[in-house]
């Protein structure tokens, strides 16, 4: 009766941690463990998803990936940078500016 207990209490929980957290009972190796008893299903159940945090957590990527810098050609950048300072006027108020937002397809859209 007892066992299924356990098994209740360790639903959903990885094989993998299951066993992993039962080694450690048995070796005498968990904090706090009262060798001259049994587990509880809780405490049992609460070191094996510790274990399961911690396998899960070993398997991660240690780092995040990080996308490869896009390379733009030169004659790419001069076009933006040429834009950009465009917008800077534009956000300044300089009619030229303005105007040559509207004309590249920016700025203000009515909905007529």
């Amino acid at each position: 009766m007892q066992i299924r207990a356990y098994l209740m209490a360790v639903e959903g929980i990885d094989i993998e941690a299951i066993a992993k957290a039962a080694k450690l009972y048995i070796a005498g190796q968990v904090k706090d463990q009262d060798l001259k008893f049994a587990p509880s299903c809780a405490l049992f159940a609460d070191t094996c998803r510790y274990q399961q945090a911690a396998l899960r957590a070993a398997l991660a990527p240690s780092q995040p990936k990080v996308e490869p810098k896009p390379e733009y050609s030169e004659q790419h950048r001069v076009s933006m940078l040429g834009k950009m300072k465009i917008l800077a006027s534009a956000t300044k108020g300089d009619p030229e500016a303005i105007k040559a937002l509207e004309d590249m397809g920016y700025g203000q859209q009515t909905g007529e």
